[in-house]
């Protein structure tokens, strides 16, 4: 990072604020922090002068704009989110500058070129944040500008918690609530910021105010048609909008009775969840705020209503567990060097071609199992899929019929999620994996009877599977049994190469494969994961009851699986589908310590 030039106009040297993960001007420390700085004309370091200017900056790195890393629907609302701030920013005085590149050397060069002596940004918790961030704070140091850090994206500043634990976070949801009861109340949302807001400094010879614009679909080489399914707007003042409608529904019921195991995984029409994970993860709705009023709505019904981990604060809170985690535990997202991980030999797409295929295959909605593929498909299209879809997808992949690795699957997720969050994204892998977290391995999803109790009719697949939109409700989640005049009536030959697949796996055969692998391997590692949240109290998701009967025997089993059937023959071992799931965690997605990485101060308040 190359030493601060002198501001072209204005008094003292200018504050670079950088937008990261709080895209918002309610409840966001660290912004309240830069205004505060620039208007005081005041260095984090508390030498003093005139009013300083302000700049807004937000860095569009590689793997925010294009596969594999982010696919077009999530872009489509991280732009319209940009775009959003940028007006408001504009309606007081300011604007956001967005560039494109490597954040390190991006926020290099903006500092130089406007000749910052103070940057400011959000704290990021995630793994690879940390290494970009500590890359900055290093360079930043270099070249003598003080950097100011604040906790936004989370309840409570990660650094308290992790001090209220002991050093260690907690490895059960029931021992995080146990750990938020002694630690209390989170702190108070902040403020909007004001409606005037210091400006920002000149453009230097050679720039012009286009060269800052947020770009379009286009300019970074996608098409309008490729995001056209996102189904929730970007921005600040939507994801406002669409809370404060949900906290009405019913006059607050909606929030007082709200229990997450109990919604529809198939109300596709009008969702039954908040799907306010979008704007939680890119930072768009401050998750304090929802807390606060969601603690308000709670109130006025009198101490009636539902609790933590089914309530919807108790939503907030599974965000929060996994946070803490990705945060303190090496290699969070990860299996190797993860010692959460239960190290299970899964097949790798990476290396095995067979495994590749396989995965593919649940990729692109082409099992053969109409449940899979329809929330795969909604996935596809929209971005985003109800928690108890996402835990059939994960299971299906996994341990339940594919055996593939469940970092190929959270790879998937994290180019087609609208709401992807590193944190819960791995977290919410790991647990439906039964890599870490969850011992019940053997309670499996079924893929035909599961979904069909919730949508006998089956609409949800007739809507997004339009192939099968004519097909007998007798059939629709199996439709492979069909007479073939049935299917010629319906316009669905189902068949490799025909309208819609064969089933891809006997689902009958595999799960009972798959769970002797799983006893294998958790006898073979142990639990790594720590204790079970199996059996706590906190509401009950049912994908099967009993053992089950055998759904389906569509197809001769494929090597990969009947090889495993040979060998576990003798295992002794329970089958799938028995029991019932546990509580499983939130999908989809604090002011504390201001701190300073150039060595010289450090400030709290």
């Amino acid at each position: 990072m190359a030493a601060a030039v002198p501001p072209a106009a204005g008094g003292g040297p200018p504050v670079l604020h950088w937008f990261r993960r709080a895209l918002r001007l309610h409840d966001n420390p660290a912004l309240v922090e830069a205004v505060r700085l620039a208007a005081a004309g005041q260095r984090a370091d508390a030498s003093v002068g005139a009013a300083a200017p302000l700049a807004m900056l937000y860095v569009l790195e590689p793997a925010a704009v294009s596969a594999p890393h982010t696919g077009a629907v999530r872009l489509r609302f991280l732009l319209e989110t940009l775009a959003e701030l940028d007006a408001a920013l504009r309606a007081r005085g300011s604007a956001l500058r967005v560039v494109r590149g490597d954040a390190p050397a991006a926020v290099a060069a903006a500092a130089a070129r406007w000749g910052a002596s103070t940057l400011v940004y959000e704290d990021d918790d995630s793994p690879d944040g940390r290494k970009r961030d500590a890359a900055v704070a290093e360079a930043a140091a270099t070249a003598g500008i003080t950097v100011v850090t604040a906790v936004g994206h989370t309840l409570y500043p990660p650094a308290q918690l992790l001090e209220a634990a002991g050093g260690t976070a907690p490895r059960t949801m029931s021992a995080f609530t146990s750990l938020v009861g002694r630690v209390g109340e989170p702190p108070s949302p902040l403020p909007t910021v004001g409606d005037s807001l210091p400006p920002p400094p000149p453009l230097v010879d050679g720039e012009a105010a286009s060269d800052y614009a947020v770009p379009s679909l286009e300019d970074l080489g996608w098409t309008a048609a490729a995001a056209a399914g996102l189904r929730v707007r970007g921005g600040e003042a939507a994801g406002l909008e669409r809370m404060e409608a949900f906290l009405a529904r019913r006059g607050g019921e909606a929030v007082r009775k709200f229990e997450k195991p109990k919604t529809s995984m198939v109300a596709w029409r009008t969702p039954d969840t908040t799907v306010l994970s979008p704007y939680l993860a890119l930072g768009a709705v401050s998750a304090r705020t929802f807390y606060a009023r969601l603690r308000e709505v709670e109130r006025a019904g009198g101490g009636r209503h539902t609790h933590p981990p089914v309530s919807l604060v108790g939503q907030l809170l599974w965000r929060e567990h996994f946070h803490l985690l990705a945060g303190t535990v090496p290699h969070f997202d990860r299996m190797v060097g993860n010692p959460l991980c239960r190290q299970i030999p899964w097949d790798d797409p990476a290396t095995d071609p067979a495994a590749a295929e396989r995965h593919a295959a649940w990729a692109e909605a082409r099992t053969g199992y109409p449940a899979v593929d329809a929330f795969m498909a909604q996935l596809r299209t929209e971005g985003w899929v109800h928690h108890l879809g996402r835990h059939m997808l994960a299971c299906f992949l996994t341990r339940g019929d594919l055996w593939v690795s469940w970092t190929a699957g959270a790879a998937t997720f994290e180019e087609l999620l609208v709401d992807w969050d590193p944190a819960l994204n791995a977290g919410n892998w790991l647990w439906l994996s039964a890599s870490a977290f969850f011992n019940a391995y053997y309670r499996v999803y079924g893929p035909v009877t599961w979904v069909r109790k919730a949508d006998p009719e089956g609409a949800f697949i007739r809507h997004y599977l339009p192939v099968l939109a004519r097909m007998p409700s007798k059939y629709i989640y199996e439709p492979w049994k069909a007479p073939v005049a049935v299917q010629k009536a319906a316009g669905c030959r189902v068949g490799d190469g025909l309208d819609y697949p064969a089933p891809m796996v006997d689902h009958a055969v595999v799960s009972k494969v798959n769970t002797d692998r799983m006893a294998k391997a958790f006898r073979s590692v142990g639990d790594a994961g720590g204790s079970a949240v199996a059996g706590k109290k906190g509401g009950k998701s049912s994908p099967t009851k009993g053992r089950g009967k055998a759904e389906t025997k569509p197809s001769v089993p494929p090597a990969w699986a009947t090889a495993g059937a040979r060998d576990s023959a003798a295992s002794g071992e329970v089958g799938a589908n028995r029991g019932k799931d546990p509580p499983a965690p939130s999908d989809g997605g604090g002011a504390g310590g201001l701190r300073t990485r150039s060595g010289r101060v450090v400030k709290k308040r």
